[in-house]
């Protein structure tokens, strides 16, 4: 007996190192362009919409097992040992096993482990919404709330886009629009002593139009 609970208390220790080390990312795409991507057949992107979508879901489900899995551990401590030490070693646990998990080496596998599932845990997310309800936690949510504060800033995404405003014509002709209001007529047009002019009875040949 004793020999299946170390066991099952290295198996648990082992999920839950694996599930805190998990980090949930979300596109930086906007949900507007993954939506976009999706229906134009992008596999990639249908995943990372139903990624943002679910996220709060995916952070509530690996709170609730990480939760579960210190239960099983504080009460198997407390069987192997007395109370006091599986008391004491379970607030050890508690504390530091956030800091083990984020070891770079382990966090990475957690990583590829968990996106080798992802779309597996994503379609049992979506199958089983009512019973996620019961332990849907306060978790943050990504939407495109992202607010251009003024002008100056739209300029300069504009000026730091890159692909999608690839030419630099493109970016000068979104920035003389966006700049169009705040030019003067002095910045804008020829200087009268830039002007070629010609008599009114002057023979206009092919050099005079060069």
């Amino acid at each position: 007996m004793t020999i299946v609970l170390i066991f099952g208390y290295l198996v648990t220790l082992a999920v839950l190192l694996i599930v805190l080390g998990v980090q949930p990312k979300t596109s930086s795409h906007s949900q507007f362009e993954l939506r976009r991507r999706s229906g134009l057949g992008d596999e990639k992107a249908k995943i990372l919409l139903r990624q943002r979508e679910f996220l709060r879901d995916i952070i509530s489900l690996q709170r609730a097992v990480a939760s579960l899995c210190l239960v099983i551990l504080s009460a198997i401590s407390v069987y192997l040992f007395n109370w006091a030490a599986g008391l004491i070693l379970s607030i050890i646990i508690a504390l530091e096993i956030g800091a083990v998990a984020r070891i770079g080496l382990w966090q990475k596998y957690s990583q590829q482990l968990y996106e080798k599932y992802e779309p597996l845990i994503l379609t049992t997310i979506e199958r089983h919404q009512v019973i996620l309800s019961l332990i849907r936690s306060v978790s943050p949510v990504v939407g495109d709330s992202r607010v251009i504060e003024s002008k100056e800033e739209l300029l300069e995404m504009v000026a730091r886009s890159s692909g999608v405003i690839s030419s630099s014509d493109e970016k000068k002709l979104i920035t003389s629009g966006l700049k169009f209001n705040d030019m003067i007529v002095e910045g804008v047009m020829t200087p009268r002593s830039m002007i070629e002019s010609v008599s009114v009875d002057e023979f206009l040949g092919p050099l005079v139009l060069r």
